[in-house]
């Protein structure tokens, strides 16, 4: 079949275009190992077994759960708000706001509280102190593949990406065993223990890991 020179014209068009679409949806999709997402989550985990006491009100059991948390998340500028649950998500950290939401089910104790807290602790952290130089530290120090991207998408599940790794494990040394997802590597050996609290300026570490050393 032949094809009037217009026709070939408006095909080659709309293939060119149709290209140029995937290309931006390509890159809007690719995140750069280096750059932060818009939003960093902890999202649903097991759930967590029930404290046996009545539901705690969202500012009550926020509180006591700060409490528990011995490190200055204070100096770290994000603000920390308790909020309704928010399905597929237990905490969220608003890069742009330079805020912390953490969402609250009636039948969380204080104690899974405090991990969402401190794993989100974890990510502001990161994003206050850890450069690209650090970041390949904290890799070799976890046995991860230096080759893989720091982060994942924005506001997705992010156990198995290094800044997930980095922010269970910093909730690790504050809290101690109960709530470790990192999908790269286990919790911290009792002899590593030291050194990486040192690279987190943990300088209080959970009694139950003093404990198993």
């Amino acid at each position: 079949m032949r094809y009037s020179t217009n026709k070939l014209l408006l095909v080659f068009m709309l293939v060119t275009l149709a290209l140029h679409a995937d290309a931006v949806v390509t890159a809007r999709s690719r995140v750069r190992k280096d750059l932060s997402p818009k939003s960093i989550s902890r999202t649903s985990i097991p759930d967590v077994a029930p404290s046996g006491r009545a539901g705690h009100p969202r500012e009550e059991a926020g509180s006591t759960a700060l409490a528990m948390i011995h490190f200055p998340w204070q100096d770290l500028g994000f603000r920390v708000s308790f909020l309704d649950r928010r399905p597929g998500y237990r905490a969220l950290t608003l890069v742009d706001r330079k805020q912390i939401e953490v969402y609250v089910k009636n039948e969380d104790p204080p104690s899974a509280l405090a991990f969402d807290l401190a794993h989100e602790f974890g990510h502001v952290f990161d994003l206050k102190y850890n450069d690209a130089s650090r970041r390949r530290h904290w890799m070799e120090l976890r046995g991860i593949d230096a080759n893989m991207p720091w982060y994942g998408c924005s506001a997705c599940a992010d156990y198995a990406t290094p800044a997930g790794d980095f922010a269970e494990t910093f909730a690790y040394l504050l809290l101690g065993p109960g709530s470790y997802h990192s999908r790269l590597a286990p919790p911290p050996s009792p002899e590593k223990i030291r050194e990486l609290a040192e690279f987190c300026h943990i300088k209080e570490v959970s009694s139950a890991l003093l404990i198993s050393q």
